[in-house]
């Protein structure tokens, strides 16, 4: 009743009380969430089906909307990092379309007129200008017809699994998006596991929401262990993909029973070491656009005025 009278978007009410009259008609809370399966999540509907039937429903909902804040506050840190690098790419895409299209004709023009010798840089110049004066439409098209069968092919599984672990190889992104998977696997691993959930069943949800297809791939080899009798640390171990210090981590907590609390200090440690990839991040980024524009300026400089000096040389 609080939620709807809360007010809000008019989809968040119609959730709300869709979900209100699940409850009303003798369904539980996770019943009620399951029937809203693009809104919840698998972690969220197991983490609150085993709370209710251990009694720690309160405890869950706080440790999954803590789950839920820490992911939102590292998306705002990821795209308030990624904003300026954003603006300046897309200001040197236009102001270079403007050029090569405005701009660089005209200059063409003169210099026929005036039968000057082009060095190099002016010639790829004007050869780029005349392609995307006549050849526009098919290089939008083109572009267009690529991005739409690269975005069909990754929603494929096989798609999805290389391009996931092609993105864990990206140089300055690959290592922050590996840190923020480890940092969302140890917490929602810790929350589910303090749920009272089965191992197993740990393992499964982990897989689907890990938000990783490789590391999911990797997980699901991990339960396929367990199931064989194996501990978690040792299947671990065995992957490419997790870093020692959280297979030790694992391990300790696996045989002194205090995987929840090692769980934690993992997550602790991923979320440190995401807002410092993110710092480190914007600190390489920012270095490299300046020598981007700095390259871009000497490209345009050296082919507009390298033909101007040849003239005026020819003249004296």
């Amino acid at each position: 009743d609080a939620l709807m009278e809360q007010g809000g978007k008019n989809n968040f009410r119609d959730i709300v009380q869709e979900i209100y009259v699940s409850i009303e008609s003798g369904n539980s809370f996770s019943d009620a969430l399951a029937k809203q399966p693009d809104v919840f999540p698998k972690l969220y509907i197991s983490s609150v089906r085993a709370g209710e039937m251990s009694g720690q429903l309160d405890e869950v909902l706080g440790r999954l909307a803590s789950v839920l804040e820490h992911e939102k506050n590292t998306r705002d840190k990821i795209k308030s990092a990624m904003r300026y690098p954003i603006i300046v790419v897309i200001a040197l895409v236009i102001a270079f379309a403007i050029l090569i299209t405005m701009v660089v004709p005209k200059f063409a023009t003169m210099f026929a007129q005036m039968g000057a010798q082009l060095p190099l840089p002016t010639q790829l110049l004007i050869a780029l200008s005349k392609i995307f004066q006549h050849d526009l439409h098919f290089i939008i098209l083109g572009i267009a017809g690529i991005v739409f069968a690269f975005k069909k092919f990754i929603k494929g599984k096989k798609g999805r699994l290389w391009w996931d672990g092609q993105k864990l190889k990206l140089p300055i992104f690959g290592d922050l998006l590996m840190k923020n998977a480890l940092s969302r696997f140890s917490k929602m691993f810790e929350t589910l596991n303090r749920s009272g959930l089965p191992i197993l069943q740990t393992l499964d949800i982990l897989a689907e929401t890990v938000g990783n297809e490789k590391i999911g791939q990797e997980i699901k080899k991990i339960s396929l262990s367990v199931q064989r009798g194996e501990g978690i640390a040792t299947p671990m171990k065995r992957s490419d993909i997790f870093p020692s210090m959280v297979v030790r981590m694992i391990a300790i907590g696996e045989q002194t029973g205090s995987m929840e609390d090692m769980l934690e200090t993992i997550s602790t440690h991923y979320d440190l070491e995401v807002d410092y990839a993110i710092k480190n991040m914007t600190a390489l980024i920012e270095p490299l656009l300046t020598v981007t524009i700095g390259v871009f300026i000497l490209f345009l400089a050296l082919s507009i005025f390298l033909p101007m000096w040849n003239i005026m040389s020819v003249i004296h």
